[in-house]
């Protein structure tokens, strides 16, 4: 199997923020693009009626997985879940994002979470926040 990795010299604090958010971006845009290949290409539950669970990676440790993956091993962390549900979306029509939020740690490293931005539209006016993550843990 041909798996993947990019090693990024970003994420390490104050020093490179904007950079690094910007990578972020970047990086959640392509994941959302990837599902939405799949998604076209072959027919998946949509989330939250395919049994995956969300789960979370230790701190550091963070494996990006696309639709095909999350639903092979039945979890997903935030980026996963909210990626796959912002391509659920955007194939229907409502346009949405995957978006964070960053935190820093007292050791001045960043955390990220990742949720759905449902942008202004005529089913959603004001926009929305989905959080896949927190929807998939309390089931």
């Amino acid at each position: 199997m041909y798996r993947p990795t990019f090693r990024i010299g970003l994420f390490n604090g104050l020093s490179d923020t904007i950079l690094s958010q910007a990578v972020m971006t970047e990086l959640l845009d392509c994941l959302v693009k990837i599902d939405m290949l799949q998604l076209r290409a072959k027919k998946c539950p949509p989330i939250y009626q395919s049994g995956v669970r969300y789960y979370r990676e230790d701190f550091g440790d963070d494996d990006w997985q696309d639709v095909y993956s999350t639903l092979a091993v039945g979890y997903g962390d935030c980026e996963d879940l909210a990626c796959w549900r912002a391509a659920e979306l955007n194939l229907i029509g409502i346009p949405t994002l995957a978006d964070f939020t960053c935190n820093y740690l007292e050791n001045g490293k960043q955390e990220f979470h990742i949720f759905v931005s449902i942008q202004p539209c005529k089913q959603f006016p004001h926009g929305k926040i989905e959080d896949p993550s927190v929807i998939l843990l309390s089931r």
